[in-house]
């Protein structure tokens, strides 16, 4: 898990998992995966219905990090929610300066989105008849607008970001994506 330096005590610890099942996912199965995501419950719960699992850490944007200090100043340009996830297939580059994913493929809007204390779970499911490819990047974003024929990519603004390694996902295969926020 990474852990974003800053000059205070207050820090922003992310994480990002990502589940490969096969088919759509049951509302069965997506409650599993967030008591596990949560830690409620082992991996032998939800390791008959994954295909592939990873955890990364992932890079929270400057854009990002602005819209939640604006917030805290009463400054209302920006929702402060996270509103979209997409994947894009560009040639990865993280650094906190991003905007936009380098070339967007495809964006769906949170699957569910919950706190517990000082913790944001954000999940995303991009479900087998969405979008298929290889994606090299996944982001989420503040205020976007939905997918509509390509219309709505690159709107809104980037909260964090993560270079894959390569997720391949078919057409016959649901992603789950759960986001992790830690305010420390």
């Amino acid at each position: 898990m990474l852990k974003q330096k800053t000059k205070g005590k207050v820090a922003i610890q992310e994480n990002i998992q990502q589940f490969k099942i096969l088919g759509k996912p049951t509302a069965e199965q997506l409650a599993r995966l967030r008591d596990f995501v949560r830690g409620k419950i082992g991996f032998h719960a939800v390791k008959s219905f994954v295909t592939a699992y990873e955890s990364k850490s992932n890079l929270t944007t400057l854009v990002g990090r602005e819209v939640l200090t604006r917030r805290l100043v009463g400054n209302t340009v920006y929702s402060g929610e996270i509103t979209h996830g997409a994947v894009g297939d560009g040639t990865p580059d993280t650094n906190e300066n991003r905007t936009s994913l380098v070339n967007e493929v495809f964006r769906v809007i949170p699957a569910s989105h919950v706190y517990e204390n000082n913790v944001a779970y954000i999940d995303f499911v991009f479900a087998a008849d969405d979008v298929d490819g290889t994606f090299t990047e996944f982001a989420n974003f503040i205020d976007g607008e939905n997918w509509n024929a390509g219309a709505g990519a690159d709107t809104g603004r980037m909260f964090s970001l993560i270079a894959t390694g390569g997720w391949a996902k078919s057409n016959v295969e649901s992603l789950f994506v759960s986001c992790k926020y830690t305010l420390v």
